[in-house]
């Protein structure tokens, strides 16, 4: 059963990760990842997979994407799991669709993994 609270409390997670990828925070995206969150995917053929850590190197490395922007176009959730699927657009020139696992821990939706392509 998908509840507005929860569909709101993972729309604000996901809005928090988005907000640290233009500012080119990770620190933001990192209060909304659990700690053992995990990244999959290819970009520019390559095998881009490992701890979450990659990601917050990359987003700490380069400037801010102000010219990014993002659209959820899923979430679905049921007893304390869900899913999203955001389309992203310019995000330092590329274009991804990016798939969110997530889990309700003591109240508190956490991205617990992210699996990406890259268009």
């Amino acid at each position: 059963m998908v509840t507005t609270d929860a569909h709101d409390m993972i729309g604000r997670c996901l809005q928090d990760y988005a907000d640290g990828a233009i500012a080119g925070e990770s620190a933001r995206m990192k209060r909304v990842m659990h700690g053992d969150a995990q990244i999959f995917g290819y970009l520019d053929g390559q095998m881009f997979a490992g701890p979450m850590q990659l990601l917050y190197d990359y987003v700490d490395a380069h400037a801010g994407a102000s010219l990014m922007t993002w659209t959820v176009s899923l979430i679905d959730q049921s007893d304390g799991v869900g899913t999203a699927k955001v389309l992203i657009k310019n995000w330092h020139g590329h274009d991804f669709v990016d798939y969110f696992t997530f889990l309700r821990i003591e109240g508190e939706w956490k991205i617990m993994n992210k699996v990406f392509a890259h268009r």
